[in-house]
């Protein structure tokens, strides 16, 4: 028998359809010719084949073309006859277009899936053009032994493999696209026998878009509708556009949520994702072949309402992740959209009156923006005045302390000035949640470490180093105003050397320090910068001594008082403790903390109301294995006691001590340290009335270990400990609560993807005993996206992503924060193309 008599037909998954391009062939005809293709291939195609998914054909060498290409468009021929064809207006500015027979960085194709000629990559990667170009390739065989699928295929950075539409004529497949960044043709499949069910079905996504008016949306001539390149459309008056997407997927594939994203592509066509709105995939068992059976679904989001103010060009899309094998493949779509909105010439006020109000930080918005912030009962009016036919709609951004606002005849169009929209306040706490994330940074630079702290007022204080000149890093912050968002970053290092990881801190009347080490040319030192009068002062150096320097760490109380901690060399070799308090206004003397006989790392320091201190450190003594110390600051006396030992176990497993505490005097420090059996678990000690507990192990003692760990305290001794275990190939975060009237509750495992990192994780807990937990973690160790979970009175939520932009490379550091009406505010760091950027998301 043949080994042909073993193959079976592999199915071609289309998505939703629009508008071709004039003198294209319908999708009846694509479809005849691509059966016409899949049939010549299938008979020629009997013999051996593998299913190690890459391409068995590209040649060894690496062939590249590049052009120049402006605005006015322009064609580019590659090697093996491909060509690119970029319409005028595709690109803004003067662009260097290549295309390299290459599969370098290109994601490798799914399981069971091969090429029978080579990947292409065309760049620059990530470019998102405003017209739609056509890339046009060679079909390539169809590797012997195996099914062809008779598609093309495409992948760029924010998505894996996915099969697109083509119209093939002469041995030549034409796409259209919005983007591009690796292509290739002649795809099969190797099916064993009997097959699995769904092996192979091809992932795809597709979007769509309707108008209200409907005839405020256009669709171009040229725009297509290729799965993963939707086309272009013209909107050309105010209106509300409702997007959907409509997907299938492998039917062992674990389906991701449904990520809803926009970019503005004429001012950067490669920035970068803005999530708009994300939602779970409802999928459905389609097909009752073996081989082509899939799940299908469709998600719809939140209407947009567009108006002049929005006059630009965006891709607007969806992102789609299927995790199978032990890989994550992700799909999407594209349109792009042109906001070409004529500036109206009439234009009317839009305003109401606000009752009940009784707190503070009533923020309202309309349309999504020009916040106006409203202290009183009585009447308001939006600054801005939209024009005649545009709709407005008012919303509460931010509600008032300790009350819930409602807004009634809040929407609609505006044919007349709009003065009856009511505002009514009450008693409650408003549900909260996670809003979308913001890139804080504005320097095409990377980011390093960073550090957020949040005031009595609930602004929020970011601070981080950056690339300023050269290769210097500089120290940077932003301020966060919940009623405006995140102000311009400011430099406030000084020195034209290199700093290192800053540290804030803020108190209860809006002020911030920040500490920070700095090279002088010769040793790393302590330098400061306080933030007073809605101003940054100057940077100023407050180590004393002559030698290298870092680690430094910074506590505030709500009053001002402050303590300043790092480690520093001794002239013999280790490290010592130094501390220096800030108090009324002002930097205070220097002193020694730790013992002169061992060496420190790993500092902490927490400074209480009444101006009493706690520092807390890794200790090895001379000639000794590590142990956890600690040493306490009297204000009484103004000075420092002798430092002590606070573990039981001395060892070189113990590791990494944490402190958390509150102005009142309580604290808790916990470590890693060899517990019950298993290799370490988390293990800490609670402080009250300058007092310490006995050892507690937080850990469940289930795992071989522990791998990073926070902590959290409010004002009322409630802590939050969180920490990662690791379970076999795998690790998870953990959590668990300590309620001052009941003690630990049991710890548990909050769920999400497999490989979470502790490089990242952070807690915070509000006054009123809400907690939040952030961490690092990803479903195949590749990359790790930002999660989030959350507890007030119920059970802890269901994780949710925070990082959502799907052109990043993974999250390497992050913290979130809270402020006394239990709103959040997480920061990250996040690889984002070529650089690292600063990210933030506001619980609220």
């Amino acid at each position: 028998m043949s080994s042909c008599a073993t193959l079976h037909p592999c199915l071609h998954l289309h998505g939703t359809s629009a508008t071709r391009p004039r003198g294209l062939p319908s999708r009846r005809n694509k479809v005849g010719i691509a059966f016409a293709l899949l049939m010549a291939t299938l008979l020629s195609a009997c013999g051996g084949g593998g299913g190690d998914g890459q391409p068995h054909s590209t040649p060894s060498s690496t062939a590249t073309a590049s052009a120049v290409i402006g605005p006015a468009g322009g064609t580019l021929t590659g090697p093996d006859g491909v060509q690119i064809d970029i319409p005028a207006g595709a690109l803004s500015a003067n662009t260097t277009i290549s295309i390299t027979r290459s599969s370098t960085g290109a994601p490798a194709l799914e399981a069971g899936l091969q090429s029978g000629g080579p990947i292409y990559a065309f760049t620059p990667h990530g470019i998102t053009f405003a017209v739609p170009i056509a890339i046009r390739m060679p079909v390539a065989a169809t590797p012997a032994g195996t099914t062809a699928i008779a598609q093309v295929m495409f992948a760029t950075e924010d998505t894996g493999w996915q099969s697109v539409d083509a119209t093939v004529a002469g041995g030549v497949a034409t796409v259209w696209r919005n983007s591009f960044s690796w292509g290739l043709t002649g795809v099969a499949c190797a099916v064993p026998n009997p097959p699995p069910v769904g092996s192979c079905t091809s992932n795809r996504g597709a979007t769509g878009v309707v108008a209200s008016p409907a005839n405020a949306l256009q669709t171009v001539t040229y725009a297509h509708s290729d799965s993963g390149s939707a086309g272009i459309r013209r909107l050309v008056a105010p209106a509300t556009l409702s997007f959907s997407t409509e997907y299938k997927f492998r039917l062992d594939c674990a389906v991701g949520p449904v990520r809803f994203f926009r970019r503005r592509i004429d001012t950067n066509p490669m920035g970068p994702l803005q999530i708009i709105q994300q939602v779970s995939a409802n999928l459905n068992r389609n097909g009752n072949s073996v081989i082509g059976a899939a799940y299908e679904g469709s998600s719809a989001f939140t209407p947009l309402n567009f108006t002049h103010a929005d006059n630009g060009v965006y891709a607007i899309g969806v992102r789609i992740t299927c995790t199978r094998d032990g890989h994550t493949y992700e799909v999407g779509d594209t349109l792009t959209l042109r906001v070409e909105i004529p500036v109206p010439t009439v234009t009317h006020s839009v305003g109401g009156t606000v009752t009940g109000l009784t707190g503070t930080g009533l923020v309202l918005q309309n349309n999504g923006g020009d916040n106006l912030g409203v202290t009183a009962d009585g009447a308001f009016t939006f600054a801005t005045r939209p024009g005649a036919g545009t709709p407005y709609d008012v919303t509460v951004h931010t509600h008032p302390t300790g009350q819930v606002c409602t807004v009634s005849n809040g929407s609609g169009t505006l044919n007349a000035d709009i003065a009856n929209v009511a505002v009514s306040c009450v008693a409650g706490s408003p549900a909260k949640a996670w809003q979308a994330d913001t890139l804080i940074d504005n320097l095409s630079t990377s980011v390093d470490a960073m550090d957020v702290a949040v005031d009595g007022q609930g602004n929020a204080f970011a601070v981080w180093t950056q690339i300023s000149t050269g290769s210097q890093w500089s120290v940077f912050a932003s301020r966060y105003v919940p009623a405006s968002g995140w102000s311009a970053p400011q430099r406030i290092d000084s020195a034209a050397t290199s700093a290192q990881r800053p540290q804030v801190a803020a108190d209860g009347s809006g002020n911030a320090l920040v500490v920070w080490h700095q090279s002088n040319g010769t040793h790393m030192n302590v330098w400061s910068n306080r933030y007073s009068s809605s101003n940054w002062g100057s940077a100023q150096q407050i180590g004393v001594t002559a030698e290298d320097a870092n680690e430094a760490r910074i506590s505030m109380n709500a009053s001002g008082t402050a303590m300043a901690a790092w480690i520093e060399r001794q002239s013999g070799g280790g490290f010592q403790v130094r501390t220096r308090q800030f108090s009324a206004g002002a930097w205070g003397q220097d002193w020694l903390v730790s013992s002169g006989g061992s060496t420190a790392s790993d500092v902490q320091v927490k400074v209480f109301s009444n101006g009493f201190a706690l520092a807390t450190w890794l200790g090895i003594p001379n000639g000794g294995a590590p142990e956890i110390q600690y040493n306490s600051f009297n204000a009484n006396t103004s000075g420092w006691s002798t430092a002590n030992v606070m573990s039981s176990y001395s060892g070189w497993s113990i590791s990494s001590p944490i402190l958390a505490g509150n102005d009142a005097g309580s604290a808790i420090i916990a470590w890693s340290q060899p517990v019950a059996g298993v290799q370490s678990g988390l293990v800490a000690r609670r402080y009250a009335s300058g007092t310490f507990q006995a050892e507690e192990t937080l850990s469940s003692g289930t795992h071989d270990s522990v791998n990073g760990h926070a902590l959290a305290m409010n004002a009322n001794g409630q802590i939050t400990a969180t920490w990662l275990e690791i379970q076999a190939d795998s690790s998870f975060p953990w959590v668990r609560r300590y309620l001052p009237a009941t003690g630990w509750e049991a710890g548990q495992q909050l769920q999400g993807p497999n490989y979470a990192s502790g490089l990242g994780i952070s807690t915070a807990v509000s006054p009123q005993g809400h907690s939040l937990v952030v961490w690092p973690s990803s479903p195949d160790s590749s990359r790790a996206d930002l999660y989030a979970s959350d507890r007030g009175t119920g059970a802890w939520s269901t994780p949710a992503l925070l990082e959502t932009n799907d052109n990043s490379h993974g999250v390497s550091a992050a913290k979130v924060v809270m402020d006394a009406n239990g709103n959040g505010v997480a920061v990250w760091v996040q690889t984002e193309g070529a650089e690292t950027n600063l990210r933030a998301a506001v619980f609220r």
